[in-house]
């Protein structure tokens, strides 16, 4: 990300306010990746990201005949984009006890904390959540690509886990949701997030996207 020296000096907070100046690097780098997202991904498919696009809802999914599946080399580069950004959100996140770059888009974020199902290591993913209500909700979206992405099948094959909400971290075991939740959740999930009306379309004939309830764990 290239910022000009001059529009450094006019967003700069003073040095002695570390945690302004991360507030103002995050929310930076938040406006950033959405756009490197759309120009990156998407400029091979730009009626995809065209929100005036002529739109119809059947089925709590948004139909719009011009988002197609995402390219390989979208792929690639979507995955190596979110992988970079969430190492930096997870640092900011945890370093400010969550009080920093705790949402994306207006949709709150969470760090999630699996075992690694090769490794045996933890790993950790920001992700946004849907609080239902003791239980965390996720979905395995991956921005609507079309490969699952690594922390769900870390989840799947060790369900227990940590959710770090703020400054608070608690324990949880995962269950995926059935027909019945998730013609519950996903109008809610969509109103929190109306992108995944979008994500749902671009993988409906590729795959389903879970959703995963992560319930308290005593």
């Amino acid at each position: 990300m290239v910022i000009s020296a001059r529009r450094k000096r006019a967003v700069m907070p003073p040095m002695g306010d570390p945690e302004s100046w991360v507030f103002s690097w995050s929310c930076a780098t938040e406006a950033a990746v959405c756009a490197s997202f759309t120009r990156g991904i998407c400029r091979a498919l730009p009626p995809a990201y065209n929100r005036c696009a002529v739109s119809d809802y059947s089925g709590g999914i948004m139909n719009n005949k011009d988002i197609k599946p995402y390219s390989a080399k979208q792929e690639q580069f979507g995955t190596w984009l979110i992988n970079r950004i969430g190492r930096w959100q997870i640092r900011v996140y945890e370093w400010s006890g969550g009080r920093l770059w705790k949402k994306f888009l207006g949709a709150p974020v969470a760090i999630l904390t699996t075992v690694g199902r090769k490794s045996g290591l933890e790993r950790k993913v920001p992700l946004l959540y849907l609080m239902h209500g003791d239980s965390v909700v996720m979905t395995a979206s991956k921005g609507g690509m079309s490969t699952l992405p690594v922390w769900y099948l870390n989840v799947k094959a060790t369900p227990e886990v940590a959710i770090q909400i703020g400054k608070q971290k608690n324990r949880y075991r995962m269950r995926e949701a059935n027909a019945q939740e998730e013609a519950e959740l996903w109008p809610k999930l969509e109103a929190m997030y109306p992108d995944y009306q979008e994500y749902r379309q671009r993988t409906a004939d590729i795959r389903h996207i879970p959703v995963l309830i992560f319930d308290p764990m005593q």
